[in-house]
């Protein structure tokens, strides 16, 4: 361990002797690492003081001799010293309205290897370890890496910047902005019901489109259907249109023939699931599609001047039913005149 010297300057004053020191910088030449006091030599008219710290920003100096301190910077001038890591901000790319992808550069590890390293961000600006972030894990070596930022509001400006921490402290690098996509509040999606389409005894293709994807990417769109108003996932039959946010079709089937059915898209996100207005339409008569009132079974518009479905009959079997009344009538008629 390097020898330590004591000098000081006697300076009397009100009868009492005191140490006066007016230097505000410092040098330590010695270990790259210390703990306790190390003799540093001083500039100005200071003759020589302690310093009790491990980082140049923070360095408790305590005169030789006396009972005060202050707090100086300390430059080091042996191999290493002590430096906090160096790094640059990437640029944010792959952004989403939830997510994005960011990163940086450890261009120089500082004292020691990172013990930490990543990015950070939040919506207010200079964004710090105190803040959300991906912490990566230790880095022992400089170069680039990639961090993605989670959990974002969608419409929401951010501000981020890369970091990395050794056991001198935590370096960032520039701050960056970006801004989610979607609308600022948004949950699930908004979707509309198209009319149907393709009607036939068994099948019917039923189309959708979305107005507003929500909150994050829609991972299953499409329709739901059945003969009782009100079809839900939960409840009635549906069909995948795909993801994404494009306008769809999906195949409704397994219809019996004459039956009126209620038919709505739905689009489905990390939020939940919404659904577009009921339409309604009846299986074999094409052109059938309506606005459907989803009530408990009520039926929707045949599409016929206004007259209302039954099911189980179509118009040979309503002329059938209107013979057999007339046959009626005219055996009763016959009978009275007997």
């Amino acid at each position: 361990m390097r020898h330590q010297r004591h000098l000081f300057l006697l300076h009397a004053a009100l009868g009492c002797a005191c140490l006066v020191f007016l230097a505000a910088t410092a040098t330590y030449a010695g270990d790259d690492a210390f703990s306790g006091q190390r003799l540093v030599s001083g500039s100005g008219t200071t003759l020589g003081y302690y310093a009790l710290a491990v980082k140049p920003s923070d360095v408790n100096v305590v005169y030789a001799g006396g009972s005060g301190s202050e707090l100086l910077a300390l430059t080091h001038t042996s191999s290493g010293g002590y430096a906090a890591p160096t790094v640059s901000t990437g640029t944010v790319g792959a952004i989403t309205n939830i997510s994005a992808a960011g990163g940086g550069e450890i261009t120089d590890l500082g004292s020691a290897s990172a013990t930490s390293h990543g990015v950070c961000w939040n919506t207010g600006g200079s964004p710090t370890t105190a803040d959300d972030c991906n912490n990566l894990g230790a880095a022992s070596a400089t170069g680039a890496f990639t961090a993605f930022l989670t959990g974002l509001a969608p419409g929401s400006t951010y501000y981020v910047r890369a970091f990395a921490t050794n056991s001198s402290g935590t370096g960032y690098g520039d701050q960056v902005s970006f801004t989610t996509s979607g609308s600022p509040g948004s949950t699930v999606p908004v979707i509309s019901t198209l009319a149907t389409t393709n009607i036939s005894g068994t099948t019917a293709l039923g189309h959708g489109t979305v107005t507003d994807v929500g909150g994050c990417d829609i991972t299953d769109k499409g329709v739901c259907w059945n003969s009782t108003g009100g079809p839900t996932l939960a409840t009635a039959a549906h069909s995948s249109g795909g993801s994404g946010s494009s306008a769809f079709s999906a195949l409704a089937s397994g219809l019996t023939q004459n039956t009126s059915y209620y038919i709505r898209a739905y689009a489905t996100n990390c939020y939940g699931t919404s659904y577009g207005d009921v339409r309604s339409f009846v299986a074999g008569k094409s052109g059938s599609d309506s606005d459907g009132s989803g009530g408990g079974g009520d039926s929707g518009d045949d599409g016929d001047g206004g007259a209302t479905a039954v099911p189980g009959l179509d118009v040979a079997g309503l002329c059938a039913l209107g013979l057999l009344l007339l046959l009626f009538s005219v055996l009763r008629s016959v009978r009275n005149r007997r």
